[in-house]
């Protein structure tokens, strides 16, 4: 049986936020509102691994794994979430590590650069937390998003 922890309320509030984030980018940016359903539940569960991880650095992997035994659509958006050297790419992971930089972990939106800020502050600039946030800032910023139906 898998051991697992209670998924905080910060985080609660962090997924629920990405989630809308992503929906209304897809119905805003792409006219897609169907698509922005699909986002919108992708956002919600993208940290469920956290509830099963014994540590935060694999809650990606993990989540992604168990929504890939559900035959969840978006499984691999989920396992590479966060990831800069992951080889997979689609929009729905552009759309979801846009999201993850834009909302902070108390849910609230802050935008990249206040992200990132926040994120050199609690952890410092040589941390693995700062640069690899610095490093999926530019990937997104560099990301062109276009979501063919």
């Amino acid at each position: 049986m898998m051991k697992h922890k209670s998924i905080s309320e910060n985080k609660m509030k962090h997924s629920l936020a990405v989630a809308r984030y992503m929906q209304n980018y897809a119905v805003e940016r792409l006219l897609d509102e169907d698509f922005g359903k699909e986002l919108f539940l992708l956002g919600y569960l993208h940290d469920i691994g956290e509830e099963f991880a014994f540590n935060k650095e694999e809650h990606a992997e993990v989540g992604g794994l168990i929504l890939k035994e559900q035959k969840y659509k978006y499984w691999k958006e989920v396992y590479y979430h966060g990831n800069i050297n992951a080889q997979y790419e689609s929009v729905a992971l552009a759309i979801l590590n846009l999201a993850e930089l834009c909302i902070n972990s108390d849910g609230t939106f802050v935008g990249i650069d206040t992200r990132l800020q926040i994120l050199k502050e609690k952890f410092g600039e040589q941390s693995p937390e700062y640069v690899n946030s610095l490093a999926m800032a530019k990937k997104v910023r560099e990301t062109k998003i276009v979501h063919k139906k």
